[in-house]
C-alpha cells in the first residue's frame, strides 16, 4: 500500500472516529487466525485514539497477543511493558507478559509477572485452582 494511501486509511479512522470498531474487526481477524490483519486493525485504531484511552490500551493489548501468535515475542513484550507503564494495574497485561517470558523460558521474568498479577487479582487464581 503506498504512503499516501496508508494516511488517508489513517485519516479515514480519524475523521470517522471508528477505532472501537476496528479494535472488534481486528478481534475478529484474530480469531479467523488473521493475526498480520488483526494488527493491522489494531494498528489503524491506535491512530485514531489517545494513547491512554482505553480503546487504546485493547488495541495495543490485542495487538501484542497478535504479535505472540506469530512468534513476535519481543514486539509483545515492548507493548505489555508500554500498557503497563501506563496501567501498572492491569492484571491481564501481568498475565500475558509472564507466559511470554516462560516460553521464552526466562523464569525469573515470568514468576515476578505472575506474583504481581497474584497480587491484583488473587480471587481470579484461587478459581483457576478449583479447577
Amino acid at each position: 500500500m503506498s504512503k499516501w494511501k496508508e494516511r488517508l486509511k489513517k485519516t479515514r479512522a480519524v475523521l470517522a472516529n471508528n477505532s472501537n470498531n476496528l479494535v472488534i474487526q481486528g478481534l475478529e481477524s484474530g480469531f479467523r487466525d488473521d493475526y498480520e490483519q488483526a494488527i493491522e486493525d489494531f494498528d489503524e485504531a491506535l491512530y485514531g485514539t489517545l494513547r491512554t484511552t482505553e480503546t487504546s490500551i485493547n488495541a495495543n493489548f490485542y495487538k501484542a497477543v497478535a504479535l505472540v501468535e506469530l512468534d513476535r515475542k519481543d514486539e509483545a513484550i515492548e507493548i505489555f511493558k508500554n500498557i503497563l507503564k501506563h496501567d501498572k494495574d492491569n492484571d491481564a497485561a501481568w498475565q500475558n507478559l509472564g507466559y511470554i517470558y516462560f516460553e521464552m523460558e526466562n523464569y525469573d521474568e515470568a514468576i515476578k509477572c505472575f506474583n504481581r498479577a497474584v497480587k491484583l487479582e488473587p480471587k481470579e487464581i484461587g478459581s483457576l485452582q478449583g479447577q
